[in-house]
């Protein structure tokens, strides 16, 4: 065998033990054949079953099948969330063969005399499958018809569902695997069974000659039924998201082994009628790759200012912050010195108006030896001139610089407040850089301090404790304004207001991300996450919010949650984020030892 078919013997083998938003993710960045043939052996027999049973013609089946590939070839990006692909290639499969029946329609009319009543031509089959398939989840136990509604047909992620239902995830994966069985079982006593099964072979085939054709080469028919379901979809704003029942009862049914069977393959869209009326053009929403910063290690922490770029590498030789032009990526010739690099990683950067300072904290050990810090470097024209004040971590600080919240560290036989957060005032009002304390902050009820947040106005202060509530509060006063409950399982990573306090995003383990407003009432909900959120960014004018999941950045309306464009072109977990300051150029520094600049293209 040589040595590329056994490369992508090998990388055919790896991608069969990828999840599916990773396959789309890679055939999104890389245009991966492998992965795209994964999704095709993953999918096609259900898709294929989909084409058969709707038009009642092997051969126009086969076309639609192909044409359905096609479109996931030069959409793919599109699927929301990547993970759902399932679901959106059922969709997909419906509206091609609605346009696959209608080109036959169509060509029945012409090969007829005179004007004759539109009809279905001979060979096509009802499909009463959806009805059934209705009638048999509503007559479910309700334990087993929640779970089905919440995963399968609202896409929920199984932890969401299972703490909306206050059950643990394994009760629910138990009761979706009992409810598949018994559906599988009442659909084959309804005769559905053998409309579904034995079509593995041929689609898997026929996707790699669609996946050839996909570039533009397409022709013929196939190319015919595919700008017809991509017009479909620009007419309708679709958004094709897993919400029908007919994907669940196609999976069941029609492939052995369906507890195995990926969650995405068994949801799908319903049909979408043709509208008559001419297409409107969706409105396309990209970030496109700027520029890439080269890094010989880790990035931790990344800042956008108004000219310039700031990265931090910590596992390299010597940790350092680095400083780079804003227009192009190119290094800028600024020496940063005059203060020591910490071995621990960065937790934040800032630039102040005009990039004339920049400020960058690093964490604080609580039982072990201090080691916490916050330097400041001002900007001379040759270099940046950083001064050391040890011992002081900011935890948040305001835009100008002027106030600081930190934790007290602590001091020897002292025991250690975790409480407790204090408030300062502009610590180089002087040349020895004196603490400028003003306040004690101490958690209600006692509750240990997790994340805390400084609007870059200074004037709202928002904390989340370990007792699964986040706080907001007056940072002149200290008055708390809102509490924000959780549910006692939430795990909160990180919290972020926008620059007026006006809005706060509050992130955490299994996908959790929302938005809320400045009563705390919520507005809206960033879905479409597969694990912990590990960093989030408001931009200046609090329009728009990002998050960083592993290796993709989501950026979202920060009003209504609606996604407003997706990064995936990282090789491993995002770790920070920052807008630039019009809110259209994003910077996201990753463990793939790169930091990344993205500008938004619609």
């Amino acid at each position: 065998m040589s040595l590329p078919i056994l490369t992508n013997f090998v990388r055919r083998l790896s991608a069969r033990d990828e999840a599916d938003g990773d396959l789309v993710r890679r055939y999104t960045a890389e245009r991966s054949e492998a992965a795209f043939e994964e999704l095709a052996r993953r999918y096609g027999p259900a898709v294929f079953g989909v084409c058969r049973r709707a038009l009642g013609d092997h051969h126009l089946a086969e076309d639609a099948f192909q044409a359905v590939f096609v479109v996931l070839a030069r959409k793919a990006h599109t699927v929301r969330p990547p993970g759902a692909v399932g679901g959106w290639l059922f969709g997909v499969a419906r509206k091609a063969a609605a346009e696959a029946a209608a080109m036959r329609r169509r060509k029945h009319r012409e090969l007829l005399p005179g004007s004759l009543p539109d009809r279905s031509a001979p060979g096509a089959e009802p499909d009463d499958t959806a009805a059934a398939v209705d009638a048999e989840v509503a007559a479910l136990p309700p334990a087993l018809r929640a779970a089905v509604l919440l995963c399968e047909i609202e896409g929920l992620p199984r932890a969401e569902a299972a703490a909306r239902l206050g059950i643990a995830e394994g009760t629910l994966s138990s009761r979706l695997a009992k409810a598949r069985k018994v559906l599988a079982e009442r659909l084959r006593r309804r005769g559905l069974a053998p409309a579904v099964g034995g079509v593995a072979a041929v689609p898997v085939a026929l996707a790699g000659a669609a996946s050839a054709r996909a570039d533009g080469r397409a022709s013929g028919t196939v190319l015919e039924l595919a700008n017809g379901v991509l017009r479909t979809m620009l007419a309708s704003n679709l958004r094709l998201v897993p919400v029908a029942v007919l994907a669940l009862t196609v999976a069941v049914v029609g492939w052995a082994g369906d507890s195995d069977l990926p969650a995405a393959a068994r949801v799908g869209p319903p049909a979408v009628a043709v509208r008559a009326a001419a297409p409107v053009p969706a409105r396309k929403v990209e970030w496109v790759e700027e520029f890439a910063l080269e890094h010989t290690s880790a990035v931790s922490a990344v800042a956008f200012g108004e000219k310039a770029l700031a990265t931090f590498e910590v596992e390299c030789a010597q940790p350092r912050a680095r400083v780079w032009n804003a227009i192009d990526g190119k290094p800028l010739p600024l020496e940063v010195r005059g203060a020591w690099f910490p071995k621990s990683p960065a937790r934040a950067l800032r630039f102040t108006k005009g990039d004339e300072h920049l400020l960058m904290t690093f964490p604080e050990t609580f039982f072990d030896q201090p080691s916490g810090g916050t330097v400041r470097y001002r900007r001379i024209p040759e270099a940046l001139v950083g001064d050391t004040m040890s011992g002081f971590d900011a935890v948040a600080f305001s835009a100008d610089l002027t106030t600081f919240v930190n934790r007290k560290l602590p001091m020897p036989n002292q025991p250690v407040r975790k409480d407790q957060l204090h408030l300062h005032g502009n610590p180089w009002t002087d040349q020895k850089n004196h603490l400028n304390h003003r306040a004690v902050f101490e958690y209600p009820g006692g509750a240990a301090v997790l994340h805390a947040d400084l609007s870059a106005d200074g004037k709202r202060l928002a904390v989340a404790g370990d007792d699964a509530a986040v706080r907001v509060f007056d940072a002149a006063t200290l008055k708390e304004l809102h509490a924000i409950k959780l549910k006692k399982e939430a795990t909160v990573t990180g919290v972020r207001l926008t620059d007026d306090g006006g809005r706060l995003a509050v992130v955490g383990a299994g996908g959790f991300a929302r938005v809320y407003d400045c009563a705390g009432a919520e507005l809206c909900a960033l879905k479409g996450h597969d694990g912990t959120v590990v960093a989030v960014a408001f931009s200046s004018d609090g329009k728009r919010v990002a998050t960083a999941c592993g290796r993709v950045v989501r950026v979202f309306d920060a009003t209504a949650g609606k996604p407003n464009g997706e990064v995936a072109g990282h090789a491993d977990k995002v770790t920070a984020l920052a807008f630039g300051p019009a809110g259209r150029r994003l910077i996201s520094g990753s463990v793939d030892k790169t930091a990344k600049v993205w500008k938004l293209s619609d």
